[in-house]
């Protein structure tokens, strides 16, 4: 369904290629996101797929539950959980292990949340606080002392870390530290609320966007400041911010009554870059997707994607690089399990041989048009 919104965006697009030879990209002030049970091949969205294997089997590490993917300069940091400890681990542009960063072993750092490039190294969000570490794994010192607990995610702008808030009712960002724990005394959303929470940021161009489920927008983060740039509707469907925000002055027991028998549209992954938005969200039961690239004002729609182009697995992405490909971990189990139904298209049975000897996980890459 054409909206209109999309439609003037593709007319500045014209007009303004005729004027300047550069490509131009549109953000859009409004993303409608609308149900689709549509099946649709990768092809429709995709030009190419490759596979970035990680080199684990060399040095005897295990990957547990892939959580996120980064990508920091040209390193790969997979951030993961197995025996209910999380860490991350960094690879390097060719799937090469590099060090194991805050991990069990780093006592200084209690239940890290997020990672982020930082000076020389990384910062770490943890329940403790936000910690310094260097690229090779080594802690170097506490930044932010105090229970961080607010939120999963987060950013820093000229010195200062921001975390996504995922606990309190009407914010959106928090600065760590005592301004962090101070907002703890403010209205804090019920648990099973809390527990439903997903935000995410994203760093192009220089500039800083971010996202969460509190909110019906994404925004964009410089210099202190939020600026609403593109704003997240149901078609005809309250957002989950909407029904947050009706909830407010209702008794608990109530609200929650509310938000189970209400239908609400739910972001569930939002990933962005200098010429893409990636979209996966609820409407009650049902997950849909949203691609969208600004610079040509082109989008889909669809409910499940199918692999038509080597015949492999398409799975949730985690991940979008400046490179505009979508990054998809996938364990050896679920490549060696994977029944190829298309005959006809070839790549993927090469690769399941290849796993099949060392049994290492892949990063599959999936270069979006």
């Amino acid at each position: 369904m054409y909206k209109i919104y999309f439609l003037l965006g593709i007319l500045v697009l014209f007009i303004s290629s005729c004027n300047q030879p550069s490509p131009v990209t549109i953000t859009p002030s409004e993303i409608i996101l609308q149900q689709s049970n549509d099946v649709l091949p990768i092809s429709s969205f995709a030009e190419s797929v490759d596979y970035l294997e990680l080199k684990l089997d060399q040095v005897g590490i295990s990957l547990g539950e892939v959580e996120a993917v980064k990508q920091i300069d040209d390193d790969w940091i997979i951030q993961h959980r197995m025996s209910g400890q999380r860490s991350f681990i960094r690879f390097n542009r060719h799937g090469d292990f590099i060090a194991e960063l805050a991990g069990e072993k780093m006592k200084e750092i209690i239940e890290p949340e997020d990672i982020i490039a930082f000076d020389k190294g990384y910062a770490v969000l943890a329940k403790n606080g936000v910690h310094l570490i260097s690229k090779d794994g080594k802690y170097i010192r506490k930044f932010v002392t105090g229970n961080q607990t607010i939120g999963s995610r987060f950013l820093v702008e000229e010195g200062h870390f921001y975390i996504l808030n995922e606990k309190l009712a009407d914010r959106i960002l928090v600065e760590a530290g005592d301004a962090a724990r101070e907002s703890m005394k403010e209205d804090v959303l019920p648990l099973q609320v809390q527990r439903t929470m997903y935000a995410n940021s994203q760093t192009f161009s220089k500039t800083q966007s971010y996202f969460s489920v509190l909110s019906d927008s994404i925004y964009r983060h410089t210099a202190n400041d939020a600026e609403n740039v593109t704003k997240l509707t149901g078609n005809g469907i309250p957002t989950f911010a909407g029904i947050v925000r009706n909830m407010r002055g209702m008794e608990e027991k109530d609200g929650l009554k509310y938000l189970r028998e209400t239908n609400y549209v739910m972001v569930r992954k939002y990933l962005e870059n200098n010429q893409l938005i990636y979209l996966t969200y609820w409407i009650g039961s049902v997950s849909s997707t949203f691609i969208l690239n600004k610079a040509n004002g082109t989008f889909h729609y669809f409910g499940q994607g199918v692999n038509d182009i080597d015949g492999g697995i398409w799975d949730r992405p985690l991940f979008l690089t400046s490179g505009n490909d979508l990054v998809i971990p996938l364990t050896a189990y679920k490549i060696s399990g994977h029944k190829i139904s298309n005959k006809k298209v070839k790549g993927f049975d090469r690769l399941q041989a290849k796993i099949a000897s060392d049994g290492n996980p892949v990063l599959m890459l999936c270069k979006l048009k």
